[in-house]
């Protein structure tokens, strides 16, 4: 969290949100590990932090973590706050800029109107990711 500057909370919502905590999980298009993460955008992160892990180590729990972790770094440092980070997460950058090039779901500064978009499973996702976000925070 300290090395990316991403907030403890928002790790931990991601995972609780991805996986409930289960480092083994599979998705069934194809995610992996507690951060759920796709193998196309682990290995684009891993090359994009000069680390040297291998696909074998994606649902490796300390792996995972770090390169999901560097995926919300990332994805902080295109959008700018933690709601779209999270839809980004969800449904994808190249979906979320097409959001917000749309007023019908999002304002002039580029937020979203979450509660406007049109894929259902993002529009329940970010809410829930911001909320366990501020639970984690008054826990930890």
């Amino acid at each position: 969290a300290k090395e990316y500057k991403v907030p403890v909370g928002m790790i931990y919502a991601t995972i609780k949100v991805e996986s409930n905590f289960d480092p083994n999980a599979k998705s069934s298009v194809g995610a992996n590990g507690l951060m759920q993460l796709m193998p196309s955008v682990y290995e684009e992160m891993v090359g994009r932090m000069g680390a040297d892990y291998t696909l074998d180590d994606i649902l490796d729990p300390e792996v995972n973590i770090r390169v999901g972790t560097y995926l919300l770094h990332y994805l902080y440092e295109y959008f700018g706050n933690w709601e779209t980070v999270a839809a980004a997460y969800n449904a994808g950058s190249g979906r979320v800029l097409q959001w917000q090039a749309d007023r019908s779901y999002s304002y002039a500064n580029g937020r979203l109107k979450v509660d406007k978009l049109p894929n259902k499973e993002t529009k329940a996702y970010v809410p829930m990711v911001m909320n366990y976000k501020s639970t984690y925070e008054r826990l930890y």
